[in-house]
């Protein structure tokens, strides 16, 4: 009957986000496969996206790319015949994102441009914001640095302009990007200036945040030639914030950094760095 479907359908619910609270992601991955089940038994095409996103969200969070992009993808197709642009641009965005974790700027970048085209006179600015984001972010590593700042520019832009949908922890993000290309362009004091505002901006209890930050400013420093003891302390300290979140993405550019300060100083331990990243 409609009321035993519906029944289903909200207790699997509330079992995923009761699994999402304790982070026992494999539940949460065993019951996202029963709702896409059924789903599919109801030929609930909603439901089917919804199922496919979640699945590919939280195969992301455990670093599973390739499975997270084939749910996305099956989720945009669906959106797409629904007519959910919105969310269309929501699973190309994520997909750009998993294509730029894996080093495929190129690839990020025309997904993501595929995004926004989906969005012309949307009012979905978070998501908007998110696209330019993800097509500066990948401009930076193709070395394209006058486009990393356009796009920046329209991502803080966005922000500035629409707060009460884009947080003040996302515009922390688009503004620790805008430091990163200054650093490119070697405007060191540039960065350190507003690396240092946000580490005093950003919520203490965001410590992926301020580990980045943290990490970021004091690799600056280092590469302005303003080398001090407090280099390495911090360097130090956001690595062992990374260590205590498992942030393995922020532990690569950790190791990195350090394999860097170490390496006309201390070649072992400049070593050990780079074998762990």
């Amino acid at each position: 009957t409609i009321a035993a479907d519906s029944l289903q359908i909200t207790t699997l619910k509330n079992a995923i986000k009761t699994y999402v609270k304790n982070a026992e992601y494999d539940s949460v991955i065993n019951y996202s496969k029963k709702l896409l089940q059924l789903s599919k038994k109801l030929s609930d095409s909603s439901l089917m996206a919804t199922s496919n996103f979640y699945l590919g969200y939280y195969l992301q969070v455990q670093f599973k790319s390739d499975e997270a992009y084939t749910y996305y993808n099956e989720a945009f197709k669906i959106d797409i015949r629904l007519e959910d642009y919105d969310a269309a641009a929501n699973m190309l965005n994520a997909m750009a994102n998993i294509k730029k974790g894996l080093g495929d700027h190129i690839g990020s970048q025309i997904t993501a441009v595929e995004g926004l085209k989906y969005l012309e006179g949307s009012t979905n600015y978070r998501t908007e914001s998110a696209l330019y984001h993800t097509i500066s972010v990948s401009s930076q590593e193709l070395g394209d640095i006058r486009d990393a700042l356009l796009w920046n520019d329209k991502a803080i832009q966005l922000a500035h302009e629409h707060p009460e949908d884009i947080s003040k922890s996302t515009l922390v993000i688009f503004e620790n990007t805008r430091a990163n290309i200054l650093v490119k362009y070697e405007k060191y004091q540039e960065a350190i200036t507003l690396y240092t505002t946000l580490l005093e901006a950003v919520d203490q209890n965001n410590q992926k945040e301020k580990a980045r930050i943290l990490d970021n400013l004091a690799f600056t420093y280092w590469l302005s030639g303003e080398r001090n003891s407090n280099n390495e302390d911090d360097l130090l300290k956001a690595l062992e914030l990374r260590l205590k979140m498992k942030d393995l993405s922020g532990l690569t550019s950790s190791y990195i950094h350090l394999t860097q300060y170490y390496l006309n100083t201390n070649k072992i331990k400049s070593l050990e760095y780079a074998e762990k990243a």
